[in-house]
């Protein structure tokens, strides 16, 4: 179709009056701004006339005065008229006056071209818009952009198509906008539905780059950006942001980029803020970026606005205007294959009636960061951030994110004729903790670390570690969930218990990533254990849940006296109310109506308190709240609310808390007033009541530790080569053999503090002073958490003076500063903890004077509470998140294979041998969450005083040999393993995770053997006499000497 409508001022003035007047004409919808963002405005159609036509009329026409008023503007100057509309195929050409060109700049054409296209954007059957002036494109009357940097490569495409990977490319990725300057510092988007930076355009862009970074880099693409993705650096001076918000032009300016790159536009190199304005700099410098890094490709990512809120869909622009036109047939492709890869993730894996309609459109010149390179480029709007309903939502969700831009990473592998390394999922082995021999019955905590290399994980899209036969012979469960969100690049440790059979065996155990409903994706651990038939461990000592508060009482009024009316509001609720309020600065008629919510609530310590009340249908008063002590008398604590108007459940008080003694509320309209913005007349206002919430925690501590200590010390930072990430502390270790596992020449041992919520702590000169005692000092507490289904738990510390703590070896809290203890001073942020045991070390460092420190966990989300999903152990009258000791079933494991000669030998086997080599050999494992350490031995016998001291094997490991030469006589040999935390393996039993132990047994304890060698060849006999006792018979007697070997 071709259509050319010459317009005349009468025509649009007409349109105008009609829009002004009618009340039945069909509308039209345009397209101005309001606080920098697209808003939709209906304007009415004349009779006869083409609704194209009207549209584009009347966005020139400008917004009416009474919009103006409401802070609707236009870009398109005052007095354009229009030319000509001519309307071929699906491109619209609208030829404007010669007024469009009055103070036209890079910005400006961007924000004229996206009225323009957004208007005629109601108009499927258009999906080019050309914007012109006397028949030249109005990017043709703007200077061009400087050269800085030669054109891309002519390789944008691999020279063969069946290669694996981005190795070799290049590519610019451009997230849009950021805080930039227009004589202040400003967003360039707005927040049309009110969800704040998780789907402004100024900062999700960022958000959905990061995604994008991570997919290309990891398949060996060079990837280039002109803002700042890392959100940790921070911040520019002049707005205090962090960089990651601020425009490109900034950023790049601030990295020390070339002026013609961030100001090219302006052409003023001095600062940010040393013009007006920085727009026209900031759209040009970001395709510019990828000419100066000479990238191969360049990618504009932004979202969508201007769709009236109902718009939805991805589209992607080319531009057929181009400065370097060579790249126009490129930039086609490249655009082609970035729509329809994302369009096509969204689809399988989101979305499956994601609009893709709006395919790939011509920007002919209205996009400066697509017309400007010297290389292939696109400008992607990936959803419409003004639809609140549907995409806004999408936009915040970085499973939606993930996927869009894994598509994104797609369509560039097939613009360079690739197969992505990366499926949408997939992943990596990185270590597993799987041990490979068992004992029958034993409990066993496991760890599978897996790399994310594809869409984000979250258990609630599907997503989990699965025994893809269906079951496994270890577990009772085949799925074990992530906890959180795991994005591409992450590692992720899935933990969970292994229950070895009861019956001996060789088993496997396989395990593998699924999203369910899916597939299964990634590689497959598969582990061969033996199980072996040695005694059945007790049960871990694993703890107890928290309730989810330590108060948590909820009831509607329990008492009240006559004179309160009843009624049932919407959604079934009951509702207490009265008048006779009291309204201050009137003598009105005042009630002394009581009304109580009683419920004895109490704790001693510290903790934190809250209460909620409900307001329901009838309330307009203010009113107020007394809580009463423990006998029932008012407080000092009578908060007040505002009924009018208000509907749902309110809070009153949310307060941290010492010694809590309370038996309830009360209410009474003598106590209450007039609410603001109802009736202020005596006898209007209605006091209500409902329920009433109370609800507090007592927090809770760790009050028992290992402790180890003290060194000398000058800084919290001195390690005393320890290997403080990887210490693990056992509050037993043996010394009845030398002084091998000692810790810098100091032994461990056990603190249990009392209940360190109020009084109490870990204290180094008090409780714990055997492990202290002095100034210039460090010294080590070390206890062990259990989360059953895995925890990300706030911890809060106190010390005196500075303090380090580990969380699995991760360094979560750093302190050096000389100061008292403060109770909870240190927050930590939310930190995730496994499934299972955690382990925490906790160094305290003194300069002078007190010597101590404290350690609580909290709620992820809020300092105020417990952390529920960490267990507590009871201490005998007291709680404590942590046990300074191991479990019992923890001590590590030996197995002696063979010993000179001899399979499977048992406690006290003896072996008879002239060979004086004495071989053995085996394995050793550990069943808990102590990694091994090594093998050991000592030996006692001939040529020995005493026993000898510990020492290694001679090949120490999970396969572990011996060889003594040299060996006569017995020899008794001892051969045992050492866990990391110098626990060994006969320290087994009942008690032993507490107290050490010494049992020798085979099947994993701990085993010895006798050997008896003699090597020496006997001396021969000599004849005593020799007779003649018959004529046929001959009697000899001689003497048998000593053995001359050695006397065994």
């Amino acid at each position: 179709m071709r259509r050319t409508m010459a317009f005349s001022a009468l025509l649009c003035a007409l349109l105008l009056a009609v829009s002004v007047g009618a009340v039945n004409a069909a509308t039209v919808r345009v397209r101005y701004y309001q606080q920098g963002e697209l808003v939709v405005v209906n304007r009415s159609v004349p009779d006869g006339m083409a609704l194209t036509d009207a549209a584009v009329c009347a966005l020139v026409g400008g917004p009416t005065a009474e919009e103006t008023a409401e802070g609707i503007i236009t870009r398109i100057p005052s007095g354009v008229s229009i030319n000509k509309l001519s309307i071929s195929g699906d491109t619209a050409e609208i030829d404007l006056s010669q007024d469009v060109l009055s103070g036209l700049d890079e910005a400006g054409l961007q924000q004229i071209y996206d009225q323009f296209r957004t208007t005629l954007s109601d108009f499927p059957a258009i999906a080019s818009v050309r914007l012109t002036c006397n028949g030249k494109l109005l990017s043709t009357y703007l200077a061009p952009a400087p050269a800085v940097g030669g054109p891309a490569s002519a390789r944008v495409q691999s020279i063969s198509p069946d290669t694996t990977g981005l190795s070799g490319h290049s590519v610019t990725i451009g997230p849009s906008h950021g805080r930039y300057w227009v004589g202040w510092w400003g967003w360039q988007r707005s927040d049309p539905c009110n969800f704040g930076e998780a789907v402004l355009e100024d900062t999700n862009s960022i958000r959905l780059c990061q995604f994008l970074y991570t997919y290309l880099s990891a398949d060996g693409a060079r990837v280039e950006c002109p803002r700042q993705l890392d959100e940790t650096d921070c911040c520019n001076s002049e707005t205090g942001l962090p960089w990651w918000k601020m425009a490109a032009f900034s950023w790049l300016h601030h990295i020390g980029a070339p002026c013609s790159v961030w100001a090219s536009y302006s052409g003023n190199c001095g600062d940010d803020q040393a013009v007006s304005t920085r727009d026209s700099d900031d759209i040009r410098c970001r395709p510019l970026w990828a000419d100066y890094k000479n990238t191969d490709i360049y990618i504009a990512c932004h979202t969508n606005a201007g769709g009236g809120g109902t718009a939805t869909g991805t589209v992607t622009y080319r531009d057929t205007a181009m400065e370097h036109p060579s790249w126009v047939s490129a930039s086609l492709n490249l655009a082609t294959q970035v729509q329809n890869n994302v369009c096509a993730a969204i689809r399988d894996m989101y979305d499956p009636n994601w609009y893709t309609g709006r395919g790939v459109q011509d920007s002919a010149g209205g996009f400066g960061e697509i017309r400007i390179p010297n290389r292939p480029a696109c400008l992607i709007e990936l959803a419409f951030h003004d639809n609140c309903t549907k995409d806004a939502q999408y936009l915040t969700d970085d499973f939606f994110r993930s996927v869009a831009e894994w598509g994104l990473y797609n369509g560039v592998c097939a613009y360079f004729g690739t197969t992505p390394t990366w499926a949408k999922y997939s992943c990596e082995v990185v270590a597993d903790t799987i041990p490979t021999t068992m004992q029958i019955g034993h409990t066993y905590t496991a760890t599978i670390t897996l790399r994310n290399r594809g869409v984000c994980w979250f258990t609630s899209r599907g997503f989990r570690l699965g025994a893809p036969s269906g079951s496994d012979p270890f577990t009772s469960f085949n799925r074990v969930d992530v906890q959180g969100e795991v994005k591409p690049g992450q590692t992720y440790t899935f933990s969970f218990i292994m229950t070895a059979p009861m019956s001996p065996g060789t088993y496997t155990t396989r395990w593998q990533m699924v999203r369910d409903g899916y597939q299964w994706f990634g590689p497959t651990v598969t582990k061969q254990i033996a199980v072996g038939d040695g005694p059945v461990e007790p049960p871990d000592n694993t703890g107890s849940p928290l309730p989810a508060k330590t108060i948590d009482w909820q009831s509607n009024p329990t008492s009240y006296v006559s004179g309160w009316a009843t009624k049932t509001c919407t959604g079934n609720i009951s509702e207490w109310y009265t008048y006779g309020v009291n309204i201050t600065g009137q003598s009105c008629t005042v009630y002394d109506r009581n009304l109580f919510w009683n419920s004895s609530q109490s704790w001693s310590g510290r903790g934190h308190f809250a209460t909620d009340v409900q307001i329901t249908c009838s309330g307009t008063a203010l009113a107020k709240y007394v809580m009463l002590n423990g006998s029932g008398a008012d407080t000092t604590t009578q908060p007040t609310l505002n009924e009018c108007p208000r509907n749902g459940w309110y809070n009153i008080l949310d307060s941290d808390w010492t010694n809590l003694s309370t038996s309830g509320w009360r209410t009474n309209p003598n106590i209450a007033d007039a609410g603001s913005g109802c009736s202020s007349t005596c006898g209007g206002p209605v006091l209500s009541a409902a329920g009433l919430h109370m609800y507090g925690d007592r927090w809770q501590y760790i009050n028992d530790w290992t402790c180890l200590g003290g060194y000398a010390s000058s800084a919290v930072t001195d390690d005393h080569s320890l290997a403080e990430s990887s210490l693990y502390l056992y509050p037993a270790i043996d010394r009845t053999h030398g002084d091998v596992f000692l810790w810098g020449g100091k032994a461990p041992g056990r603190v249990t503090t009392g209940d360190c919520n109020t009084s109490s702590s870990l204290n180094f000169k008090g409780n714990a002073g055997a492990y202290g005692g002095g100034d210039g000092m460090d010294s080590y507490g070390f206890a062990w958490m259990y989360a059953p289904a895995g925890a990300a738990p706030k911890f809060l510390i106190g010390s005196d003076d500075g303090n380090r703590v580990w969380l699995n070896g991760a360094l979560i809290n750093d302190i050096s500063s000389s100061r008292s203890l403060t109770r909870d001073q240190d927050e930590t942020a939310s930190t995730s903890m496994p499934a299972g045991w955690s382990r925490v070390l906790f160094k305290i460092h003194n300069g002078t004077g007190n010597f101590e420190g404290t350690m609580s966990l909290r709620n992820g989300s809020s300092r105020n509470w417990n952390e529920p999903s960490v267990n507590v152990f009871d201490l005998g009258g007291y709680l404590s998140y942590g046990l300074g000791g191991e479990q019992d079933s923890w001590y590590p494991r030996i197995d002696v294979a063979s010993f000179d000669g001899v399979s499977n030998p048992q406690p006290g086997t003896k072996v008879y041998t002239n060979n004086t080599n004495v071989t053995a050999n085996g394995t050793a494992w550990v069943t808990g969450p102590v990694p091994l350490w090594k093998v050991m031995h000592f030996e006692r016998g001939y040529g020995i005083t005493g026993d000898t001291n510990y020492a290694d094997v001679t090949s120490s490991g999970a396969t572990w040999s011996h060889t003594d030469t040299g060996i006569t006589g017995h020899r008794r040999f001892h051969f045992f393993s050492v866990s990391q935390s110098h626990r060994t393996s006969f320290q087994s039993g009942q008690g032993s995770g507490t107290n050490g132990g010494s049992n020798w047994a085979d099947g994993g304890p701990a085993n010895y053997m006798d050997v008896y060698i003699d090597n020496v060849a006997p001396v021969a006999p000599s004849f005593a006499s020799v007779k003649a006792s018959a004529p046929d018979k001959i009697d000899l007697s001689w003497d048998i000497p000593m053995d001359q070997g050695v006397g065994i």
